[in-house]
């Protein structure tokens, strides 16, 4: 159709019927995107995450995957809202600003029953950005300013963040130790040194622990002066890793091992693509020989995996039910946030 060709009025309806038509297909979406999550589709494809197979899978940018992600949870809990997004009256804006202050009152051990989310979700129809902005200040006056990260061009990223007065004491007494080596650094000079040497501290190995002079024998100095079994070929190191395996603590040297040959990352492959998920977020060991079931701390049974890929890989092993339980048993026992400042 050459729209230069059709009249005003038809060109209007015709505007109308579209818009309708993205609302509705943006609620298709969400509902799919609700779907993938719930049957753990985007962890079997190869994705750490919902932001990551949204982003890599889907092709949208950072903050479009965000807003709907945001939409797609909130639709979860609360699918009243279903005919809101469809009929235009709620729009991502909404929705993301929604379940970030959702999150934060939650935070605050204030967290809001289903009936009061809606309510402030229906005082949010039709209104305009700021407008919206408006009222989530009204109801939290001394909200802080959420982290943002906005690139500014190619290999430049604009990060921005709230410190508080003791973060803010602790760069400066690091400045100053640090002057022998950085002149008077810019706050991102300051950062980019602190990662580099907060990477290096991970990835070196511990520091042995000091042993009292007064008790050290002649053996003892010299068995210090090198682990036998941190310096020994990965068989040995294996045949350790098996004999210690059944405390669940995994011997350091067999983790070191393990982290350094699947290169700190998620080693998942995905059956269907063949993609490797190779997230470094949450990193958890796995037994390819469940431990439960006898698989050994040894390096043969070890592998990195991030903490989606490895319940998944647990609900494959023991099933979703009873893992549903383990996790719930794990909340129960979890101390609330009051109880640990009460303890402190």
């Amino acid at each position: 159709m050459v729209l230069r060709t059709i009249s005003d009025s038809e060109l209007l309806s015709k505007l109308k019927t579209l818009v309708q038509t993205e609302r509705e297909i943006l609620t298709e979406i969400l509902h799919h995107l609700l779907e993938v999550e719930t049957r753990k589709l985007h962890l079997i494809e190869g994705y750490g995450s919902m932001f990551q197979y949204a982003i890599e899978a889907l092709g949208y940018s950072e903050a479009q995957a965000y807003r709907r992600i945001s939409a797609m949870r909130l639709l979860r809990e609360l699918p009243q809202i279903a005919d809101s997004i469809q009929n235009g009256s709620l729009n991502l804006t909404h929705l993301t600003q929604a379940r970030e202050y959702f999150k934060s009152e939650a935070k605050k051990e204030e967290a809001l029953s289903k009936d009061e989310k809606l309510t402030i979700l229906s005082s949010l129809e039709h209104k305009t950005t700021r407008e919206t902005e408006k009222i989530f200040a009204g109801l939290d006056p001394d909200k802080i300013p959420t982290d943002q990260e906005r690139p500014l061009r190619e290999n430049l990223t604009e990060i921005r963040f709230v410190a508080n007065d003791a973060l803010l004491e602790k760069l400066k007494r690091f400045k100053e130790l640090d002057s022998h080596v950085q002149k008077d650094p810019n706050y991102a000079e300051l950062f980019e040194r602190l990662v580099d040497l907060a990477l290096k501290k991970k990835a070196s190995p511990s520091a042995p622990k000091k042993t009292s002079v007064k008790t050290k024998t002649a053996k003892t100095k010299s068995a210090d002066r090198s682990d036998p079994i941190a310096h020994s070929p990965p068989a040995v190191r294996d045949e350790v890793g098996k004999q210690n395996s059944r405390s669940r603590y995994i011997p350091i040297f067999i983790q070191r091992v393990v982290q350094n040959q699947d290169d700190h990352s998620c080693r998942f492959v995905s059956p269907i693509t063949g993609k490797r998920c190779g997230s470094r977020y949450r990193l958890q060991f796995e037994h390819k020989k469940p431990f439960a079931k006898g698989g050994a701390h040894s390096v043969k049974n070890l592998k990195i995996l991030c903490q989606s890929h490895n319940l998944l890989m647990a609900e494959k092993q023991f099933g979703k039910e009873k893992m549903s339980q383990y996790q719930a048993s794990l909340k129960k026992i979890q101390p609330t946030l009051k109880e640990l400042r009460s303890h402190t």
